[in-house]
């Protein structure tokens, strides 16, 4: 599945996996997310509900032009 990111001004397209969570974060869509910087290298932002975790791949090499989804170490605040 094709989706597309804005922030700010800049708009990516960006390709979803054929997996569970995929399709579980794609329900999710449309969305805003209020993104937080970490060491000025990467951002990172709450979704409003846990995702399905089955049937995706685990990557172990990430690089700059990908985006992952990590599980929290801890729960997200809640506001």
């Amino acid at each position: 599945m094709r989706i597309r990111l804005t922030a700010g001004e800049t708009v990516l397209n960006a390709t979803l996996g054929d997996n569970t969570t995929a399709r579980d974060f794609a329900s999710l869509l449309p969305l805003t997310l209020q993104m937080n910087d970490l060491l000025r290298r990467e951002k990172f932002g709450h979704l409003p509900r846990s995702l399905t975790a089955g049937g995706a791949a685990r990557s172990s090499s990430p690089n700059a032009s990908t985006s992952r989804l990590c599980r929290p170490s801890r729960p997200a605040p809640r506001s």
